[in-house]
């Protein structure tokens, strides 16, 4: 635009020298008078063009101020919202409403659109004369509202020695200043002379001999119903809509990327979370940088939600990212190293946490400080609190939640590990009270045969009523067990099987014999108290009392690698084809799965000898013992 009024002479020359039908050359030749007359002809033609250019400058020089001095940090001009009702206060004399009426007359085609007037009532612009508060209107008071002037006193010592000129230039100044109001700083100045905006002082403006028309310039745009709309067509002509959008909107597109960033970390975090990513990793350098990997990846969409607060992404904000990315792992691999050689004590207890957030925050803030060979140890200090005041927040609040993290997973594994404890108590309880409940089973089973036995006993053979009677005694001395104990040892279980026998050899007589065979470095191994008894009880029951003639009854103890085998020989009648259904078979298979699981089995055969086996672990006892 600048070019215009140029190019415009240009045209007018070519167009003159071809009505002429003469060549370039030959326009020089024209003497003199010919070459004034034209310069003269096409200066006055150009006479409007370089106003239309100086106004469109001024109007370009007043965006540029206006987006210097007057946006201020919420981009919205403080002006009067309403319409400017001005009261002149004090003593006034005529010089004063003259001079006012003046300037009101001039405000009022500079601003058509506000209504601008004098008034005795309640007003929104007070102007004091002739009091002692006020030096030349330096006592000024301002009230805003919403981004707004709500209304402005100004105070004035008396004029009386003044020419009105001079009053006319000193009420100029402060009734143009406080239509506006902004910050006054030497960094966006205008580079008009006398700008009533620029001057800190009336004296400096030399009004009214200079043209003012800039002044109304920036006070019509600043009134204007869409200065907005006129704001943002100047900025994107000048700059780009990009540009536009930070300078308009930075603080909220700044939030925004913010929140953005923060709700898809934490997204991502919740899904690998509940993906279940993060494993313990048992201090493994391999598991350990594994996990971290995700973790930086969500770091790296952060930064970059963050540089998209620019909207754009540079080569200056990859390489920030690529960095973040090397300091991310130098950091975890420094924290692995450092807990690796500090946690090793299971001792640590609560301290762990604490050791924990020192570690990532100290190695974090390492690793964030850039090493610079060219810098003096007094520039790497000097930069040290600039660089890490913003950086702290981020550093503390990854130490805080690792921290966090870390406190939760152990405090829920505690709970896990302590109602899995509760959980095994309740099943050996449950167990406890199964075996109890078995074990007690057998007792009034035996009590019941014995007795039937003894009273078919007191009537033919007093004696050996009394000798089973004292032996049944014995026997339930053992089986009472007023210890609760699971377990006794395969001596202490064989001794109570002989006195039974006994028991059944008063009963039988000749007609039942019996042998036990144990190794002697057997009988110290513990196993479930009355656990061959049925066996033994069943044999006499199914098999001597099924035959006339002498029966006979084994109880051999042998041991195989790690396995005990107890074999109870009779040689009754054999075994029935498919599983046994007896009490003492039934009892004693469910015993020894309540206790050994599929470890233990019960087996028979009938062949070459009649037999029942027990096959119990050996490695188990003396855990089952506890």
């Amino acid at each position: 635009m600048q070019f215009i009024p140029q190019l415009l002479q240009l045209v007018a020359i070519f167009f003159y020298i071809g009505g002429q039908k003469v060549s370039f050359a030959e326009t020089f030749k024209y003497n003199k008078m010919k070459k004034f007359t034209l310069v003269l002809i096409l200066g006055i033609c150009s006479l409007p063009l370089f106003a239309v250019q100086s106004i469109h400058n001024k109007q370009m020089t007043a965006w540029q101020s206006i987006k210097g001095k007057f946006m201020g940090e919420t981009r919205i001009p403080y002006i009067y919202r309403n319409d400017i009702a001005i009261k002149l206060a004090g003593i006034v004399n005529p010089i004063d409403s003259a001079c006012m009426n003046e300037l009101i007359d001039s405000l009022k085609l500079t601003i058509p659109n506000h209504k601008i007037y004098l008034t005795k009532d309640e007003a929104n612009l007070t102007l004091t004369f002739n009091d002692p508060r006020g030096k030349y209107g330096t006592s000024v008071s301002t009230n805003f509202q919403y981004n707004s002037i709500k209304s402005t006193k100004i105070f004035f010592v008396p004029f009386d020695s003044l020419k009105k000129e001079n009053q006319l230039q000193i009420l100029y100044y402060y009734l143009f200043n406080a239509l506006v109001h902004f910050e006054r700083s030497t960094q966006y100045e205008t580079v008009i002379n006398g700008c009533v905006f620029d001057e800190r002082s009336p004296e400096r403006i030399s009004y009214p001999n200079i043209d003012h028309s800039f002044d109304s310039i920036i006070l019509k745009t600043l009134y204007s119903d869409d200065f907005i709309k006129n704001f943002k067509s100047f900025y994107i002509s000048i700059y780009s809509f990009r540009s536009y959008m930070i300078y308009m909107y930075h603080n909220e597109l700044d939030m925004a990327f913010l929140l953005l960033g923060l709700f898809i970390s934490a997204i991502l975090l919740s899904v690998l979370t509940i993906k279940g990513v993060f494993k313990p990793h048992n201090l493994s350098w391999v598991s350990y940088n594994k996990q971290a990997l995700p973790l930086i990846g969500i770091g790296v969409i952060y930064a970059i939600c963050i540089d998209l607060a620019e909207l754009k992404l540079d080569k200056n904000d990859l390489s920030s990212i690529l960095n973040l990315i090397v300091s991310a792992l130098s950091a975890v691999n420094l924290i692995y190293i450092t807990e690796k050689s500090i946690l090793k004590n299971p001792e640590l207890g609560g301290s762990k946490i604490i050791l924990n957030f020192l570690i990532t925050f100290i190695a974090l803030a390492l690793v964030s400080f850039p090493i610079n060979l060219e810098l003096s140890i007094k520039d790497i200090i000097s930069d040290f609190p600039s660089r890490y005041i913003s950086l702290l927040p981020y550093i503390l609040s990854i130490s805080l939640a690792r921290a966090l993290y870390i406190f939760i997973n152990d405090r829920y594994k505690s709970i896990i590990n302590q109602k899995d404890v509760e959980l095994a108590q309740m099943n050996e309880l449950h167990r406890q009270a199964e075996l109890q409940s078995l074990r007690a089973k057998i007792n009034p089973h035996f009590l019941y045969n014995a007795l039937n036995s003894i009273a078919s006993l007191a009537t033919t053979d007093p004696q050996k009523t009394e000798k089973m009677a004292l032996a049944l005694s014995d026997f339930f001395k053992y089986a009472i067990n007023r210890e609760q104990k699971q377990f006794n040892s395969l001596q202490e279980e064989l001794n109570a099987i002989r006195t039974y026998l006994e028991i059944e050899k008063v009963r039988f007589g000749d007609r039942l014999n019996f042998e036990i065979d144990c190794e002697p470095g057997l009988l110290d191994i513990p196993i479930p108290q009355l656990l061959i008894q049925p066996l033994v009880e069943n044999a006499i029951k199914h098999g001597l009392s099924q035959i006339t003639e002498n029966g006979f009854i084994k109880v051999s103890i042998i041991k195989e690698e790690q396995k005990l085998g107890i074999r109870i020989y009779d040689n009754g009648p054999a075994f029935p084809e498919g599983p046994l259904s007896g009490f003492g078979i039934r009892n004693t298979q469910e015993r020894i799965a309540l206790l050994y699981g599929s470890k233990a089995a019960i087996n028979w055969e009938n062949k070459p000898e009649k037999f029942i086996e027990l096959i119990l672990p050996i490695e188990n006892y003396e855990i089952n013992q506890q």
